[in-house]
This record gives structure tokens, C-alpha cells and sequence, in this order.
């Protein structure tokens, strides 16, 4: 599922305008390529991701707001000096483009919070071509302050860190520890450049050896609490439920007619043994693990530290005991569909602090909602004045 639209556009109409602008102009040449790439690649990822954070977040440490603005000034630029190809180059209207040009970016950038570490060199520029300083000047002073070199890069720590936060606030092991490595190499890789941000291309070389390090444990992990959270438990819960009395009324049976209803239901008494072996052999086969295994193991310790495990307790409990009975022409025990019929009417079949942390049915509190990347900067930038002084 696409991340929402309304909320894509806001952050995107602006670039489309951008885009608009050059065509418009009738401009073309490698920056209005460059451009239009950019755009692209943001908006494939607007279809292909599904979280809108993660969403902001990757388009701010892939450098894509940067790059985008970067490309529009150099066109316009190209473009102004083309105009002017016929008479010898003066350097005040080059001054007027670069600062025309800056001023829009900056413009735009400061008004978003969320953008607000993109800001300073940008700024600079501006301030630097409206300090009354010949445009060869301003080329020298932007060059010996580095300011074309923080644009180029972008300050990525402020997306590193929120991403990280994520992650923890998630209770995702695999990922923390992946984005903490990251940002860390962030900040030895910014030490490294006398501008003080991290080269674009070398840490994304880095970022990627360090994902395509993580990728292993990440995708088993994954591939166990799948196989365990959302399959094996599924298949035993779903056989319990359908032996107790609420089956009927219960939206994973109910259909256009009470005989459909009950075809399914019997449907899943039957199936459902079956089912429970395959998904143990595929647990098996690829990751060693048998249905008594799975209570001791590490990924299923940590899930339920972090509440990330989605039955209660006392569901699970039921679970145990019904496994040695899940087969064909057998029953759960009586005892368990009395206590899975209790568990059902008290709404307690969810693990409440699953459903307070993440929210959802069954929850006790709101739930979890991660606060969005223009909160988080806001909060960071109280944090270094604090900090600072």
C-alpha cells in the first residue's frame, strides 16, 4: 500500500512545480535530467514504501532534496547565461541568477521544519550574494567557507538519528543496531571532511556494506517471528476459536449465508492440522526449529521483552496445551475452550501491552504512533541551544 497521497504531495507539489517551472521554460540539458531523475526516484519511492516516516527519512539521507534543489539552480542558471550567450558574460546578472535561484530554495526550505538541517549552507549562499561582493567574489568566498560542499552533501545526522530512534522506540533489535552502526560511521566518515559532513557517495557506499551486512540476520529474523507469530500461532488460535461458541458470530467465518458460515468453520477444524504440519517443516527445514524450540528462543525471548508478540499470555498458554491435539478428528481440550471463550468475551486474547504500545483492538492505552521527523528536528534543535549554551 502506497504512503497516503495527500500527505506526498504536500511534501512533493513543491518539486512538481519545480518541474513545471523548467518545462514550462522549455529547458533542457543534463540539470533538468538530473532533475527529473530525482523526482522520479522520489516518486517510485512514495509508490513502493508504505510508512510515512520512513518515507521523509529516506528521501532526507539519500540526499534527494539536496540533489533536486542543487540540479534546479544549476539549470536556471545554464539557462540565464544562455540567454545572454550573444553578449559577453556579465558577471552582475550571473550574481542576480545565483541569488535568484538560492533565494527560491531557501525560501522554500526554511518554512519546513523538518527541513531545517538542509538550511545553513543554503542561507550562506544568500547571504554571501547580498553582501555587495562581485559574483567572482562570491564563487571564492562560497568556495573557501565550503558552503558549495555542505550543499552538495547535506547534513544527514539529523534523518540518521531519527531513524535510530525509530527503531528503538519499535523494539527492533537487528535494526538498531544497524542504524546505530551507520551513524556512527557517519560521524567518523564527517571527521574525515574538512567541511565537517560526511561525503555523499562515500557513505552511502558504507551504508550499504553495513545493510548488506545486517541483511542475513535481519531476513531470519523476519523469517522466523513470521513463520512463528504469523503462521504456526495463527493456524492453532484460529483452531481453538473455531471449536468455541462465538465461532459463528466471529468475522474470520461469517459468510453471506449461516450455511457458508459453517462450511467455514469446519473448513478450518479440518484444514488446519494440516496446515500446522507444513508450516512446522517449512520452520524446520529452513531454520532448525521445532514447536518446543520456539519457546527458548532468543527472537521469541526479545519479542515478548518488547511486547512485540501479538497473543496474550493466557492465549498462548492455550496454544500449548491444544498443540499435542491439533489433529485431524481431534479436539482442544474442554478446559481450554472454556478459558479461550472466557479470554475471548474479556477481549484478552491480544496482549494488552502489544495493543497500549502499537495500538489496535483489545489496547489498554492509545497505542504507539511515532511522532513525525519534523517533531523530532524541532525537539533536537531545542536540545543543541540547550546544549550550546
Amino acid at each position: 500500500m502506497p504512503v497516503d497521497k495527500s500527505m506526498v504531495d504536500s511534501m512533493l507539489n513543491p518539486f512538481r512545480n519545480m518541474v513545471k517551472d523548467v518545462d514550462d521554460r522549455k529547458l533542457t540539458g543534463k540539470d533538468v535530467d538530473e532533475m527529473k531523475g530525482v523526482m522520479a526516484k522520489m516518486e517510485g519511492l512514495a509508490l513502493s514504501m508504505d510508512d510515512m516516516s520512513s518515507y521523509s527519512v529516506k528521501l532526507t539521507t539519500d540526499g534527494l532534496f539536496t540533489a533536486f534543489s542543487n540540479a534546479y539552480s544549476r539549470a536556471l542558471g545554464a539557462a540565464a547565461q544562455a540567454a545572454n550567450s550573444a553578449k559577453p558574460p556579465d558577471d552582475d546578472e550571473m550574481l542576480r541568477q545565483s541569488l535568484a535561484a538560492y533565494e527560491k530554495s531557501y525560501n522554500y526550505l526554511k518554512d519546513k521544519p523538518e527541513m531545517e538541517h538542509l538550511v545553513p549552507p543554503v542561507k550562506r549562499a544568500v547571504e554571501i550574494a547580498k553582501s555587495g561582493v562581485t559574483y567572482p567574489v562570491f564563487l571564492r568566498m562560497c568556495e573557501e567557507e565550503l558552503v558549495f560542499e555542505r550543499m552538495k552533501n547535506g547534513e544527514q545526522r539529523p534523518a540518521l538519528e531519527f531513524q535510530l530512534e525509530c527503531a528503538r522506540e519499535m523494539g527492533d533489535k537487528l535494526r538498531t543496531e544497524m542504524y546505530e552502526k551507520q551513524l556512527k560511521t557517519y560521524e567518523e566518515l564527517s571527521k574525515q571532511n574538512r567541511c565537517g559532513i560526511a561525503d555523499n557517495l562515500g557513505f552511502e557506499i558504507a551504508r550499504q556494506r553495513i545493510e548488506w551486512e545486517f541483511a542475513p540476520r535481519i531476513a531470519e529474523w523476519d523469517s522466523i517471528l513470521w513463520l512463528v507469530d504469523s503462521r504456526i500461532l495463527d493456524v492453532v488460535h484460529d483452531w481453538i476459536d473455531a471449536h468455541c461458541s462465538f465461532a459463528p458470530y466471529d468475522q474470520r467465518w461469517i459468510g453471506d449465508t449461516p450455511a457458508i458460515t459453517q462450511y467455514n468453520i469446519r473448513r478450518t477444524k479440518e484444514k488446519n492440522p494440516g496446515r500446522l504440519v507444513v508450516w512446522e517443516r517449512i520452520l524446520r527445514a529452513y531454520h532448525g526449529i521445532g514447536w518446543d524450540d520456539i519457546w527458548t528462543h532468543p527472537i521469541w525471548l526479545h519479542e515478548q521483552a518488547e511486547s512485540r508478540v501479538w497473543f496474550s499470555d493466557g492465549s498462548i498458554e492455550n496454544m500449548k496445551r491444544t498443540y499435542p491435539v491439533c489433529k485431524p478428528g481431534q479436539k482442544p481440550p474442554s478446559d481450554v475452550i472454556a478459558s479461550e471463550e472466557a479470554l475471548y468475551r474479556a477481549k484478552a486474547y491480544r496482549n494488552p501491552k502489544n495493543a497500549a504500545r502499537f495500538g489496535g483492538e483489545a489496547g489498554s492505552g492509545p497505542g504507539y504512533k511515532i511522532r513525525s521527523f519534523e517533531d523530532f528536528v524541532k525537539e533536537r534543535k531545542v536540545k543543541l541551544a540547550k546544549a550550546s549554551t
